[in-house]
């Protein structure tokens, strides 16, 4: 319900972090003023968190290509199969970027 050193109601934080993820600092400020809500690109900036990094390796990896335009450009995604989420994507098919 509350938070320690609020500035904001926690709906308006809410609406201050969608457009902060959206449109970032300058044009996140450009909104915020057409919409006559308080906030700078800096405070827009700093609502953003970093996402949080996975605790271990995929113990299972899944590749699997695929065509950005068919017939010239390929790409590889790699896929933690047990978590199904996606790890990488690649940008191109080769062996030597797949090692790296």
């Amino acid at each position: 319900m509350t938070e320690s050193y609020r500035r904001f109601r926690l709906g308006l934080k809410e609406w201050l972090t969608t457009v902060a993820v959206e449109l970032g600092g300058r044009a996140g400020e450009r909104l915020c003023r057409n919409l006559n809500l308080p906030a700078g690109r800096t405070c827009l900036v700093g609502l953003l968190v970093e996402p949080l990094a996975p605790e271990r390796a995929p113990r299972v990896l899944g590749v699997d290509e695929f065509a950005f335009r068919r017939g010239s450009r390929y790409g590889t995604i790699l896929v933690d199969v047990e978590a199904g989420r996606v790890v990488d994507v690649l940008p191109d098919r080769t062996s030597e970027t797949f090692a790296a």
